[in-house]
């Protein structure tokens, strides 16, 4: 027999307004029609087919609306919560920020770091309490990967749909001096940019600043041949190359298509790369495998003529 529930988070707190006790949960359970996140908390639902952020953001609402008192969310939590993408794997474990002289250890699924957050640096979300946009930022910048923490920072002050600003991010910054990492979490801030357009661009930069290409200039302008704007993703003048990360999602989700289908959109690609070809001597294109992967990355610059100065390795 299926739980008459709906499709969601079941706390067994609540199984009683149903009329349902736990032992029908756990054999829900067992069949594999409802998943357990962890004590007193199980998901009623289509598990399987969710993503891996989707599965952690859910491990995050368990723990969250667990106890009558919400915990702080903060760290890679609060990304998946606030909408910020990882470029490192979803963890398992939820992350919550706890004051200094509260004590307690990362037990079942919960790893707490001690910290002050001041109320200015709190929201709520969906009835969740969690870390604001400049204070993930910061936190992700002491702990993530530079590539992810990059990815994040990019994201949330990109010009298209900013969720903070860059001087927000520093004045955070500022505020929370002196802490651990701080260094690290400068480096961030300082090469994170308002002008890229997607987690697959702040890679690609990141990589190629490792491999230690020339910096390139975003988003740089040109025209086609009716006279309209184009912009591309990567530039380098001195050497007449244009490159541009191009990820699936471009050609195949609802929300990138702008009423094309698939078919005309990658026709209307073609036709903008040739007016982009008319004003360089090359231009080169990559997705996220290449991206993922420095070396193919490199052998695709490398073959667009652009020299390297020197190798850095960020982390």
């Amino acid at each position: 027999m299926e739980l008459d529930i709906p499709p969601g988070l079941i706390f067994v707190r609540d199984l009683a307004s149903h009329g349902i006790d736990d032992r029908g949960l756990r054999r829900a359970a067992e069949r594999g029609t409802a998943v357990r996140l962890r004590r007193g908390v199980y998901f009623n639902g289509p598990w399987k087919s969710l993503t891996a952020e989707e599965r952690y953001r859910l491990r995050c609402e368990a723990v969250a609306r667990a106890t009558e008192e919400l915990p702080l969310l903060s760290h890679q939590s609060a990304a998946a919560i606030l909408g910020l993408p990882s470029l490192d794997s979803w963890m398992s474990d939820v992350h919550i920020t706890i004051e200094p002289a509260a004590g307690g250890r990362s037990r079942n699924g919960v790893r707490r770091h001690a910290g002050v957050v001041p109320a200015a640096s709190r929201i709520e979300v969906d009835g969740m309490l969690v870390t604001n946009v400049p204070r993930t930022v910061i936190d992700l910048a002491t702990t993530a990967s530079f590539r992810s923490a990059v990815a994040a920072a990019d994201f949330a002050i990109r010009a298209r749909a900013p969720l903070t600003s860059r001087d927000e991010l520093w004045a955070e910054f500022t505020g929370m001096r002196p802490f651990s990492n701080m260094r690290r979490a400068q480096r961030v801030l300082e090469f994170a940019t308002e002008l890229s357009d997607s987690p697959g661009e702040s890679l690609s930069r990141v990589v190629m600043h490792e491999l230690g290409f020339p910096e390139p200039e975003l988003q740089a302008h040109f025209t086609n041949r009716s006279g309209g704007d184009i912009y591309t993703d990567f530039y380098w003048p001195e050497h007449s190359v244009v490159g541009e990360f191009d990820g699936r999602a471009k050609y195949e989700r609802e929300q990138y298509l702008g009423g094309f289908t698939p078919e005309e959109k990658l026709w209307k690609e073609k036709l903008r790369e040739d007016d982009v070809r008319r004003h360089v001597r090359r231009f080169v294109r990559w997705g996220w495998k290449e991206a993922m992967n420095p070396m193919e990355l490199r052998a695709l610059l490398d073959d667009a003529g652009l020299p390297r100065l020197r190798i850095r390795l960020l982390t």
